[in-house]
């Protein structure tokens, strides 16, 4: 009888024990999210994300940050409304550029 009682506070510790680690297990999952996502949306003044640091972007993801084709992309730098540079035979855009085209037609909206 004695050895049952014992075995029966083990099995119970374990669960407590385990219940413990579950629950902090939660907590640090739950602060890893805050920390991956951000807080708050970006505001207008916000960086252009993928091109965060970047002085240059590839066509394709010029492209994603002003959420057009790529079609419609090379279509606005063939027309000189979106300038860009070559570097050897690759095309690239100034994010600077993707941010002014933005003002500029805010502007023409209004």
């Amino acid at each position: 009888m004695c050895a049952l009682k014992r075995r029966e506070r083990i099995h119970e510790d374990v669960r407590r024990l385990l219940a413990t680690s579950i629950r902090h297990l939660e907590e640090v999952g739950a602060i890893l999210n805050q920390l991956e996502r951000p807080s708050a949306p970006p505001g207008p003044d916000a960086d252009l994300s993928p091109a965060r640091h970047k002085l240059l972007v590839m066509i394709n993801e010029a492209a994603e940050l002003l959420s057009v084709s790529r079609t419609v992309l090379y279509t606005l730098v063939q027309h000189r409304e979106i300038a860009s540079i070559k570097i050897g035979r690759a095309r690239r855009i100034p994010v600077r550029e993707l941010q002014r085209f933005v003002d500029d037609e805010l502007e023409l909206s209004r």
